[in-house]
């Protein structure tokens, strides 16, 4: 299997944002994302996630066993009021993992440099294709729909107090 990576943020408000980077990166494969919040109470002061424990990481390790059997990219386990709204989540970035995940290789490139970009005249310059192909690849690849998920999930997200 893939080797294991894990992170610890102060506020979650960048954590989908990380996730989609790195499965854009490592596209077409992708990685299993546990996005938790509860305690962690060793290693805090190393800064270090690999030397911090706690039941955020149980927890973690607890969704990443089910994604895995469920075939699933993403879990949230928020605390309370949060809570109520992680079935919601989980479910919404799925959908957006298996549309993001149809795209072919060079309707990832074209969402990769659209997101750097932001002006389809831009990428088809710098692809040496015509607006019209970098328009029809955008539409093709669902990145309206897939935009929108990922604008209602990071704004979720930017609204969530990890200090609770």
């Amino acid at each position: 299997g893939m080797d294991e990576i894990s992170g610890v943020l102060k506020r979650p408000k960048a954590s989908f944002q990380i996730c989609r980077f790195l499965n854009e990166t490592v596209y077409p494969m992708r990685f299993r994302f546990a996005i938790v919040q509860q305690a962690i109470d060793i290693g805090v002061r190393s800064r270090d996630s690999r030397l911090m424990d706690g039941p955020a990481f149980h927890e973690a390790a607890d969704i990443m066993e089910n994604l895995k059997r469920k075939g699933m990219c993403f879990g949230f386990s928020l605390c309370p009021p949060y809570d109520k709204f992680c079935p919601f989540l989980t479910e919404l970035a799925n959908l957006y993992a298996i549309l993001s995940g149809e795209r072919s290789d060079q309707q990832n490139h074209i969402v990769r440099l659209y997101r750097e970009l932001e002006r389809q005249n831009d990428v088809a310059r710098k692809l040496g294709i015509s607006q019209q192909a970098v328009s029809e690849s955008l539409r093709s690849a669902f990145w309206n729909d897939i935009k929108r998920t990922e604008d209602l999930i990071d704004g979720f997200l930017s609204r969530v107090d990890f200090d609770q």
